[in-house]
């Protein structure tokens, strides 16, 4: 185990391996089935069950890379009004469900962890107005691009899936996600 020096326990962890080229972003989330699920952020593979120990409020399980002598680990947990990692049932409708976060997100991570399909990434950013379509996706090196499967709407308390998409909302299906606040504050007040 790794000291992560959060404040609570991880609820997605990223780990790399440095020093070999070839390997994985291993990405381990706990908000999927509150077991330590592993997902890949440079692939499509859907979840796979880990038998590593869920992260506790001070360390969490370093994967362990034969060979590797140097990794390097990203750790996140949900802040209120800054950020919010959790999962949702997909719907596979245009109109898809409300996703509440407490916050207007600025930044999204989508992952359907059911299936193989690509990552979903978008921001308030590069388009600037709903619906959000202009997507990148971690597990490719591609450009961005527009979905013809729809995108999202990103509103002051969360965001709303607008798309058909497998890979961020489909039917049935958990779908991963993290968000990081437009306004980054608890209690944010308008002027």
């Amino acid at each position: 185990t790794v000291g992560h020096g959060l404040g609570s326990a991880p609820e997605l962890v990223i780990q790399k391996v440095r020093n070999q080229s070839g390997d994985y972003w291993w990405t381990g989330t706990t908000v999927i089935d509150g077991s330590m699920d592993f997902l890949k952020l440079n692939d499509t593979d859907a979840k796979a069950n880990s038998s590593y120990a869920v992260p506790t409020s001070s360390v969490f399980s370093n994967v362990t890379f034969t060979g590797a002598t140097s990794n390097v680990a990203y750790c996140f947990h949900s802040v209120e009004g800054f950020s919010k990692i959790g999962v949702f049932t997909g719907n596979g409708n245009a109109d898809g469900p409300f996703v509440y976060c407490g916050f207007k997100p600025a930044w999204v991570l989508l992952k359907n962890s059911n299936d193989a399909e690509w990552w979903t990434l978008v921001d308030n950013k590069r388009l600037g107005y709903n619906e959000t379509n202009s997507i990148l996706s971690p597990n490719a090196n591609g450009a961005e691009y527009s979905s013809s499967g729809g995108g999202l709407d990103l509103v002051s308390n969360g965001f709303k899936p607008r798309g058909t998409s497998n890979n961020f909302n489909g039917s049935s299906d958990n779908i991963l996600y993290m968000a990081f606040a437009e306004m980054p504050f608890k209690y944010a007040n308008a002027r």
